[in-house]
């Protein structure tokens, strides 16, 4: 079975490849240099090897590759800091297939994910459970009340929860970087550059989807100009994964419970006067 699935990735790389195209350079909103190809014969449609380079090492941080327009075969992402594998696994026509692995910001391994049989065959995140249960109590709805408790498998994401941080961080970046960080701006507007932390819950119920999102640190100064609605922009990127979150268990049986999310950000508060 296996040579068959790699003779026939094989017979699809040698049809792309005879398609004539054209190569394309561009920057992505966090400066990296995105090389890819698009059909001559219709520019809007990638075709061809994909690549996305790191603006600060220059090392790849995206490999893979497009079939008319839709990902298809062998895709591995890096994370931005270090040349280190984020995720690794096939796409056929758009849609992840078989088993992809994940891995955290160092290249530790985080979860092995089945997309076909949808399941996890392996999880850090369950491991560290039952390694420090006290450590890793969570709040679960059990007979409609709310609990503090310890769970055999707690609730996650497909890729594991701090690469879901990593990448709403990255968005939130994405979206932030415009005028706000430009010089002149933030003269005008008499602004200091400052750090804080978002942390905030998501309840992931037992049917995998989510339900209420609870902001537990809120930044009240009313002075900090974020550029951005941080509460409704995570509330959005919450609710754009559908299909991804995986179910908390205890005792054998799905349960709702809260996964709790921390990430930082750099914000502008106005000097005092």
């Amino acid at each position: 079975m296996k040579k068959i699935i790699t003779i026939i990735f094989l017979l699809f790389f040698i049809s792309v490849n005879a398609q004539k195209v054209k190569k394309r350079t561009s920057k992505t909103a966090l400066g990296e240099t995105e090389i890819y190809y698009v059909l001559k014969s219709d520019k809007k449609v990638k075709h061809g090897k994909y690549l996305v380079k790191n603006p600060f090492s220059n090392n790849l941080r995206v490999t893979g590759e497009y079939a008319f327009g839709e990902k298809h075969g062998l895709w591995i992402e890096y994370n931005i800091l270090c040349n280190k594998i984020r995720s690794r696994g096939y796409y056929k026509k758009g849609k992840r297939i078989g088993k992809w692995k994940f891995f955290d910001y160092t290249g530790k391994f985080i979860q092995e994910y089945d997309y076909d049989a949808k399941k996890i065959i392996a999880s850090k995140e369950v491991e560290r459970v039952k390694e420090y249960p006290k450590l890793l109590e969570y709040e679960v709805f059990i007979n409609d009340s709310l609990v503090i408790t310890t769970l055999d498998s707690p609730p996650s994401c497909i890729g594991g929860r701090c690469n879901l941080i990593y990448e709403i961080g990255e968005k939130f970046y994405e979206i932030r970087d415009h005028p706000m960080d430009d010089y002149d701006f933030k003269k005008k507007y008499d602004l200091t550059e400052e750090y804080a932390s978002i942390d905030f819950s998501v309840l992931i119920k037992r049917d995998g989807t989510t339900g209420d999102i609870k902001n537990n640190d809120a930044i009240s100064n009313p002075n900090i100009v974020f550029g951005v609605d941080t509460f409704n922009f995570i509330k959005s990127e919450i609710e754009s994964r559908k299909g991804q979150w995986l179910v908390a268990e205890k005792n054998g049986e799905k349960v709702d419970a809260y996964i709790k999310m921390v990430f930082g950000i750099t914000y502008y508060s106005r000097k005092e006067k």
